[in-house]
């Protein structure tokens, strides 16, 4: 590596770790659960550093850096909504009580009504 890549690399590091944490303040209402916002951290670091070179004005970071992470959220939640589909706990009582729970395996709970929210 060069001075001048040091020196850049320096740089982006240093104003990351100074804004990650109103970054993280700034993802984690946006999505559902802290892992999820951990993931989009996690890939709005590297597309930070790849933008860095076209920064001219290093106080624009952390605004630079919060406009990244919307399209970050955005692939993560479409990333997660292809994971499995989870019903409603309304949905989950009406099937119980017309009776379509019964083909269900014998490894579900006893009460239809299963909270996800732990």
């Amino acid at each position: 590596m060069t001075a001048a890549e040091n020196d850049r690399h320096d740089r982006f590091l240093r104003l990351y770790v100074e804004h990650e944490e109103a970054l993280r303040e700034f993802v984690r209402p946006l999505v559902p659960t802290r892992q999820m916002a951990s993931e989009v951290m996690q890939e709005v670091s590297p597309t930070a550093w790849r933008k860095f070179p076209t920064l001219m004005d290093y106080v624009q970071f952390p605004r630079r850096v919060c406009l990244i992470a919307p399209h970050e959220i955005l692939i993560a939640r479409c990333r997660h909504a292809r994971g499995r589909l989870v019903l409603d706990e309304d949905i989950v009582a009406n099937l119980a009580e017309e009776g379509m729970m019964s083909n269900l395996p014998r490894m579900l709970p006893a009460s239809p009504i299963v909270h996800l929210s732990k």
